[in-house]
This record gives C-alpha cells, sequence and structure tokens, in this order.
C-alpha cells in the first residue's frame, strides 16, 4: 500500500493541470499528521495556525468560490504553547452554520495578538450570524461553563471553552461571542499560554 507521501510524489509528477489535486493531498496529509500526533494536548500558535490553513484549504477545494479566509498572527504569539486544536471547531462553524446559505462571497478572518498576560484570537465571519435567542443561551452557557449544553445552542464552542479554562486556568476561554453590525458572527478568545510538552 503506498503511503501519503507516495501518493503526493506521484500526484507531483503529473502534468500542471493537477496541481490543485497535488495541494490538496498535501493539505490532508498535513490535516491527519496534526491529529493523530498522540502524546501532547499543547502545541505552540503557529502550528495550530498551520493546521487551521490546511484545514480551510480542503474546505475551499470543497466549496469552490463560498469563501474566502485570511490569517494574521503577530511574531510575538506564535511561539506560545496553546491547547490543540481549538480553532477548527470554531472556524467549522463560521463554514457549515454561518455559510449555509452563501454561495460566494465569505469571509473568514482569523487574527492572534498580543493580550494582557496572554494571547487575543479573534475569529470572524460575514456569514448570517445567530438567532437572539440562541446567542444568549451560548452566552449563559459560557458564563456558566458547567452542565452539559442545550440542543444546538454551540456545543463545540462550549467544549472548546472548557477546554481552554481547564488547561489555561479560569481567566482563559471564549470571552466574547456576537453578531457583527451588517451581518456575521464574531468569536474572541483570551489564552494564557501553557507550558509545551516538552518542557
Amino acid at each position: 500500500m503506498a503511503t501519503i507521501p507516495q501518493v503526493i510524489a506521484v500526484v507531483d509528477a503529473m502534468p500542471a493541470c493537477t496541481i490543485i489535486i497535488s495541494k490538496s493531498v498535501n493539505a490532508l496529509a498535513c490535516l491527519l499528521r496534526y491529529s493523530m500526533h498522540s502524546g501532547t494536548d499543547t502545541v505552540c500558535l503557529k502550528e495550530e495556525i498551520e493546521y487551521i490553513g490546511n484545514y480551510l484549504e480542503i474546505y475551499k477545494k470543497r466549496y469552490v468560490d463560498r469563501f474566502t479566509y485570511e490569517i494574521t498572527s503577530d511574531p510575538s504569539v506564535q511561539e506560545l504553547w496553546i491547547p490543540k486544536m481549538i480553532l477548527q471547531p470554531l472556524v467549522e462553524n463560521s463554514i457549515r452554520h454561518g455559510f449555509a446559505d452563501v454561495k460566494t462571497g465569505g469571509r473568514i478572518l482569523l487574527q492572534a495578538v498580543p493580550d494582557t498576560e496572554g494571547i487575543c484570537i479573534r475569529i470572524e465571519d460575514n456569514g448570517c450570524g445567530m438567532p437572539p435567542e440562541q446567542l444568549q443561551q451560548l452566552r449563559d452557557e459560557l458564563e456558566e461553563a458547567s452542565g452539559r449544553a442545550a440542543p444546538g445552542s454551540g456545543i463545540g464552542v462550549l467544549n472548546v471553552h472548557r477546554r481552554i479554562r481547564l488547561q489555561c486556568g479560569e481567566d482563559s476561554g471564549i470571552v466574547s461571542v456576537g453578531n457583527c453590525e451588517g451581518g456575521g458572527f464574531c468569536q474572541v478568545l483570551h489564552i494564557s499560554p501553557v507550558h509545551g510538552s516538552d518542557e
């Protein structure tokens, strides 16, 4: 059986018209290596952002022209350690829910900057936003950070919030969720860096 690197090598040898396939396979291989790497539940921010970039590239191939994305991170926070795989559920919400009825023109912005004693990560889209009742329910559950999420209220978001608080302390987590003026949804995280697995 051919390994993933062998498959990539074969695709790379194909004509130029198949380059898009090669890039997709390479992105998928990176996703698999990242998600299957055991023995650590923390990564440096730049690794998490690279994972998200590959994740979004795969989705862009599936939903051609539906959305674009922009990821920026301040160099001063790229080497800080955070819980692993906390951004993917939040980005996935933008694609699956925010852009559910969007055919083209969707946009996802992800920004990571220094914050008081940690990192501030902002994820924003220009999708349909969240109904007011559901948004208030989600805010209440984030505030309590206990019990089970009610159906449809944002189970992935709540799980991410709990994981961050568990690993980084109660001052960390998803500190803000809300609809944007003119449409869309915004999620803001504050994360106090944790020690890396090799420290």
